[in-house]
């Protein structure tokens, strides 16, 4: 990325980067401006549309926090007053691309090893899947980056079974069909032999059509304690399979096993994994042989697809190709 000299605006892939206020009596401001003058294009034409912007951005240059993005002469504001939730990697925020929602992740500072994740997000942005969430770029004005994603209006699985436990525990087939969805996305990453590895809940949205897997491959590039293993190595403990907690190796067959305990996730209605015992505890507890009991109100079918993704060995669970035709029989059976 490039700065455009003494004014704070970058650019990334030939469009322009402007940092928009922290305030939020600014950003409305700008923000209303510019919509207003872009809807009369007849009238104004870009150059002048961008000259404006400019310089009502540089009145209030010492307030600039939160990245502006023009792309394909259309505004990415950050909705500075809605932060819509938060996590290892940082706060997301709300913002806006021409008619389209869309989520700002602006992530903490020594969060990531970003210089190497924007180079595997130029892979990740190729990317489209109807179950996959749109990753639509990276960009920065200073460290640490933010992540520009499709914004779905329902929010993390996770949170979304947690809240709608009461009805959606008794529905078997809405619950049957969330898993199916996600190993849509997830059966599509194995095709173009892309790995997850944080594979769960809290990393799929809810949208009002559909559910997407979101955050693949974020967790090569985290730092934090709950994704750090006794060699070192970042991985979520609680959904990892031997063979990651044991030589570190992740493959589509390590995101089975995880997408195992995202089943489980689901007909739980979101409860935790192995409960509230510690990392060391969890990995004794798989080294042993041993997985997490059959959900109370989980037909004994889908319990079944659950541990054959949770087999010892790589090489006798199921591929995401083969687990779409299983799971997609699953209602049909009495």
């Amino acid at each position: 990325m490039q700065t455009s000299g003494t004014f704070p605006c970058y650019f990334y892939n030939n469009h322009v980067v402007v940092p928009t206020c922290r305030q939020v009596g600014h950003s409305p401001v700008i923000f209303i401006t510019t919509t207003l003058l872009y809807q009369h294009t007849d009238k104004w034409d870009i150059p002048l549309l961008f000259f404006i912007t400019i310089t009502l951005l540089y009145r209030h240059a010492d307030k600039f926090d939160i990245l502006c993005y023009f792309y394909n002469n259309h505004v990415v504001v950050p909705t500075c007053r809605q932060e819509i939730g938060s996590g290892q990697f940082g706060v997301v925020r709300r913002g806006k691309y021409r008619n389209l929602d869309v989520a700002v992740k602006m992530m903490k500072e020594g969060t990531m090893s970003e210089d190497e994740f924007i180079e595997e997000a130029k892979v990740m942005t190729k990317l489209q899947h109807p179950n996959l969430v749109q990753l639509y770029g990276v960009c920065k004005r200073q460290r640490p980056v933010y992540i520009i994603t499709e914004f779905l209006e329902y929010g993390s699985l996770l949170h979304y079974l947690r809240q709608k436990e009461k009805t959606l525990s008794s529905k078997t087939d809405t619950l049957i069909d969330m898993c199916l969805q996600i190993c849509e996305g997830m059966a599509y990453l194995e095709k173009e032999k892309f790995i997850h590895r944080d594979l769960a809940a809290r990393n799929c949205l809810v949208g009002s059509k559909n559910i997407k897997v979101g955050d693949f491959g974020l967790a090569r590039y985290v730092v934090d304690d709950e994704y750090t293993g006794s060699g070192g190595a970042k991985f979520p403990i609680k959904w990892a399979a031997p063979e990651v907690l044991n030589y570190m190796r992740f493959s589509s067959k390590s995101d089975v096993w995880a997408f195992g305990v995202l089943m489980w996730e689901v007909f739980t209605c979101g409860k935790m994994p192995y409960g509230r015992r510690k990392n060391a505890d969890v990995v004794a507890m798989v080294q042993e042989g041993l997985v997490l009991d059959q959900p109370r109100y989980c037909p004994h079918n889908v319990y079944q697809v659950m541990r054959e993704c949770w087999e010892q060995s790589a090489d006798q669970r199921p591929s995401f190709h083969d687990l779409k035709t299983e799971i997609g029989r699953l209602n049909t059976e009495d």
